[in-house]
């Protein structure tokens, strides 16, 4: 899918994907919600992203942002399991373990050595996702 907006200069080199004409687009305009994400995925600020596409809104961009998030989430929170407190996918761990752990020195791979049950890709998933949800929150808190 080419957009006339892929001809306009760009703050940053991206190399912006091919996308096919079915590719979901924010609403109100032709950008393909991949743009974002392979911003997101390069670790651009998502200030670069809105001001090389003014079209999409803040509010839209970190919309999209949550749902992907929520995606690969490696969280389970059930009532029945440790009080509905947020754990590992498939164990009892809860999440608080480990940044718990990482507050006191521990690196990850002593935290995983001692959660055994944990997956090394969910833990270091954790981290990312929490620092894109600090990234996303400070810029919430700055376009105010």
């Amino acid at each position: 899918m080419q957009h006339l907006i892929l001809n306009r200069d760009r703050l940053y080199p991206v190399r912006l994907p091919d996308v096919s004409e079915d590719a979901p687009t924010f609403d109100g305009t032709e950008v393909p919600l991949e743009y974002l994400f392979t911003y997101w995925d390069r670790r651009f600020a998502l200030k670069a992203f809105l001001k090389d596409f003014p079209e999409v809104s803040a509010v839209q961009a970190l919309s999209a942002l949550r749902k992907r998030a929520d995606a690969d989430f490696p969280v389970d929170s059930e009532d029945g399991r440790m009080g509905g407190m947020p754990v590992f996918r498939g164990t009892r761990v809860p999440i608080k373990f480990m940044f718990d752990s990482l507050k006191i020195g521990d690196s990850v791979e002593g935290f995983l050595s001692d959660y055994t049950s944990v997956d090394r890709e969910d833990a270091l998933r954790i981290l990312e996702v929490a620092s894109e949800l600090v990234e996303v929150a400070t810029y919430e808190n700055t376009a105010r």
